[in-house]
């Protein structure tokens, strides 16, 4: 039975990802200007605990709009623990965009949004003076378990490269 549920897991993965580079017609780049700085699924030791990292980091510009990726609406606009001030947008699948690190938010719960919607800025100053301002992004298939956005959203990520 376990090995059912993996492969299950495992072709829904494979389904959403090719589903997702169809919306492309109808996307928008997430940041305008960035590098990956932290990759998905990396082991990130804070201090004497370390975990797992379940999105991308990308370094960006202070202030940076940070956009709706396709016809989303919103489902968390706020402070939340291990996101800081996040935003959280589902797409009419069920997939879902976490954004964190930010700001400020500029929607609220339940507004629609379209792609290249401005949905919240980039902090203004970096978290330490050792680490560049970056938004923290996470990809959720059917919000059911991360993915690595880099294989599903990669076209959505970054337009540019620079900080």
């Amino acid at each position: 039975m376990r090995a059912f549920a993996v492969l299950a897991a495992v072709a829904s993965c494979l389904l959403v990802a090719t589903c997702d580079r169809a919306h492309i017609l109808n996307s928008a780049t997430i940041l305008e200007r960035g590098e990956i700085a932290q990759a998905w699924n990396t082991v990130v030791a804070t201090g004497d605990r370390s975990f797992r990292h379940f999105g991308v980091d990308i370094n960006t510009t202070p202030a940076a709009a940070v956009k709706a990726p396709r016809p989303v609406t919103v489902t968390f606009a706020g402070t939340r623990p291990g996101y800081g001030v996040a935003v959280f947008l589902e797409d009419e699948n069920g997939n879902e965009f976490r954004f964190g690190n930010l700001e400020s938010t500029s929607v609220v719960i339940g507004e629609p949004c379209n792609p290249g919607d401005v949905v919240g800025y980039a902090a203004a100053k970096p978290e330490a003076p050792s680490k560049p301002v970056h938004v923290h992004v996470e990809y959720w298939p059917l919000g059911a378990r991360p993915a690595d956005p880099e294989i599903a959203i990669g076209d959505l990520l970054v337009r540019g490269s620079g900080k």
